[in-house]
């Protein structure tokens, strides 16, 4: 479970539409897969989303996330921190990481 973040930090907890996309370097060949979900829990700094795919724990995903009210779709890094089976058996719960070292200040303006 992810840590809660102190008051002075505020989370959404709306369900978004959100695209995963992985990148699976071997050799010379690139795969990139493409996965969908919904967004469960969103704060400055992470993110949980509901998939029916099981994500490799570590892995560095890039999310696309269009937000009710937003014209432009958040473009976010990060890495998968966790990861556990969905109550209902329906798929998985994946705990992402957002990475700060792009700018994310349009992102983290959200929360304050």
């Amino acid at each position: 479970m992810l840590p809660r973040l102190g008051s002075q930090h505020k989370s959404l907890k709306k369900e978004e539409q959100a695209i995963i996309h992985t990148l699976n370097v071997g050799g010379e060949d690139v795969t990139v897969s493409k996965f969908y979900g919904t967004t469960v829990d969103m704060s400055a700094h992470s993110l949980r989303i509901r998939t029916r795919k099981k994500l490799q724990m570590g892995g560095n995903v890039e999310v696309v996330l269009n937000l009710e009210g937003h014209r432009k779709p958040f473009f976010l890094s990060g890495v998968i921190t966790g990861m556990e089976q969905s109550k209902d058996d329906s798929g998985y719960l994946i705990h992402i990481s957002i990475n700060q070292r792009h700018d994310t200040s349009l992102w983290k303006k959200i929360f304050h």
